[in-house]
């Protein structure tokens, strides 16, 4: 079997500190993740390289040569956003392939730890003449890329999805296991596996704050959409996401779109 050899570019660094907000630098953000999904991917039988252990600038150019040079299988770029949004984004290749493949899976692990998307939260971009990727870390590497901006560093909901280390491990660990299916790799961390399991038992009248989908629990496909002003009765808990029961099918709904009602 041939291992898959995986990079990880953690974005920024140095004197380049990215977006900065809210007490937080987005440079130190993106090498927490970056030396966490390093060790859970090792863990899971993956070779791993990776831009930076540290604090310090590489432009984007190095970025892209070491990874070639060093024959990576799949590039990861890891970031936060700014801008006044909320939610995740995960930038792909606009050709198909791998890179759509990849991104469309982290999308589906990201939902699952109860991040929302930005608009459709995956898209692919292309240059001023359309005729190649806006990105250079997607343009300029050789092998399939992606880029994941996980949430806005400036908007204060989204900051308390990763404002802690323990919140950051989370963020890696839903990478790592976007990683493990993409090349049907079981992935192995039981204990924090058992806590994921966990549904704590719930019930709570709420009211949607703003527009939200519910998808199954089981295959996070949408079953339904609750406008703004919906009163929702949630059954359980899980992971920062309601449960529900939609006509006998459990689904999950974000909690940040939904306010207690008492």
């Amino acid at each position: 079997m041939i291992v898959p050899k995986i990079w990880i570019d953690a974005g920024h660094g140095g004197k380049d500190g990215g977006a900065c907000a809210n007490g937080l630098i987005e440079k130190n953000l993106n090498l927490t993740v970056s030396l966490e999904l390093k060790r859970l991917l090792e863990k899971n039988g993956f070779i791993v390289g990776m831009t930076r252990i540290d604090d310090r600038f590489y432009d984007l150019n190095e970025r892209c040569q070491m990874a070639n040079r060093w024959g990576a299988d799949f590039f990861i770029s890891v970031h936060h956003n700014a801008g006044g949004g909320i939610g995740y984004e995960v930038i792909h290749s606009i050709h198909p392939g791998n890179s759509q493949k990849m991104a469309q899976i982290v999308v589906e692990e990201y939902r699952n730890i109860g991040q929302v998307p930005h608009g459709n939260g995956i898209y692919g971009r292309k240059n001023s003449k359309g005729t190649a990727d806006y990105y250079a870390v997607i343009r300029n590497t050789n092998m399939s890329s992606i880029i994941s901006e996980f949430g806005y560093i400036d908007n204060i909901v989204d900051v308390q999805k990763f404002n802690t280390e323990d919140k950051l491990k989370r963020q890696a660990r839903a990478l790592a296991k976007a990683i493990c299916r993409f090349y049907n790799v079981q992935f192995k961390d039981d204990a924090i596996q058992r806590e994921e399991n966990k549904v704590e038992p719930y019930r709570q009248r709420l009211q949607m704050d703003y527009p939200s989908w519910a998808y199954n629990i089981d295959t996070l496909v949408p079953v339904k959409k609750f406008n703004r002003g919906d009163n929702i009765t949630a059954i359980g808990i899980k992971q920062g996401w309601y449960i529900l029961d939609i006509n006998g099918i459990k689904c999950l709904i974000p909690s940040t779109p939904c306010k207690k009602i008492n």
